[in-house]
């Protein structure tokens, strides 16, 4: 009987703390909540972008001009030398995911709609990338 009145005594304790906790973790959250204005944010305030890089892959004219031969050249001769080490390439970037998967067997291999899926983005990949003539 001793034992189960220091267990009741322990576990009301363990149950004031948790309350007790809990309740000064909603002052601290109305708090803050308040000192915000009490507006919520949207995507972009939670998880700030910066501005995109145009000079992502480090091929930008202004980049890998000479700046003194281009502050001395005159407008026709800049436009020139922008011309001249404007990158050619083109990049294309293609994402492809497929479709269904066993996810029970131990292989996790595709299902018939799977395939159909991979064959069917397949086919239509070759058709569209022909036109590089990427395959020859």
């Amino acid at each position: 009987m001793v034992l189960l009145r220091n267990a009741f005594k322990v576990a009301a304790c363990v149950s004031g703390c948790a309350l007790a906790a809990k309740l000064q973790d909603d002052i601290t959250l109305r708090k803050v909540h308040a000192l915000t204005g009490g507006e919520q944010k949207n995507f972009d305030e939670h998880f700030p972008r910066g501005k995109w890089d145009d000079n992502w892959d480090f091929r930008s004219p202004e980049f890998l001009l000479n700046s003194k031969k281009y502050s001395e050249a005159s407008d026709e001769e800049k436009k020139k030398m922008k011309e001249d080490v404007k990158s050619k390439a083109t990049r294309n970037i293609i994402l492809i995911r497929h479709g269904q998967y066993h996810l029970d067997s131990d292989t996790k291999n595709l299902t018939p709609l799977g395939m159909f899926h991979l064959r069917s983005s397949s086919a239509l990949l070759f058709h569209v990338l022909d036109k590089y003539k990427i395959w020859k």
